[in-house]
């Protein structure tokens, strides 16, 4: 992309709400106090809960698990590594299903 574009994207109602996830969202997750090996669940696998995702394997944690009812957001959810696991909670009781992705720890939330 070249400047022109840039500017564009900037000047634009999207581009606004993405650099707000952006900026948001890793804080959110560092404000979680996630830590290396850490197993965390985020409720909603779309924009903002991706973005959660993306943040979480950053700052290190060993599992991230992603809970929506959309299949093609979990799909995605799944696709960014294979330490995301994810819940549709039309088919699954959720907590159940956390307890045994776990090996029934407790699980950080960050959205």
């Amino acid at each position: 992309m070249g400047r022109g574009t840039d500017l564009a994207i900037l000047g634009s109602a999207a581009g606004l709400a993405a650099l707000t996830f952006a900026a948001t969202r890793p804080m959110s997750a560092e404000n979680c106090n996630i830590e290396e090996g850490d197993t965390v669940a985020i409720w909603g696998a779309g924009l903002v809960g991706q973005f959660a995702i993306k943040s979480a394997l950053m700052l290190g944690a060993e599992q991230v698990v992603s809970i929506d009812h959309y299949e093609d957001r979990l799909e995605l959810a799944r696709q960014q590594s294979n330490k995301v696991k994810t819940i549709n909670f039309d088919e699954e009781e959720v907590y159940d299903r956390l307890l045994d992705l776990t090996g029934w720890t407790r699980a950080g939330l960050v959205h």
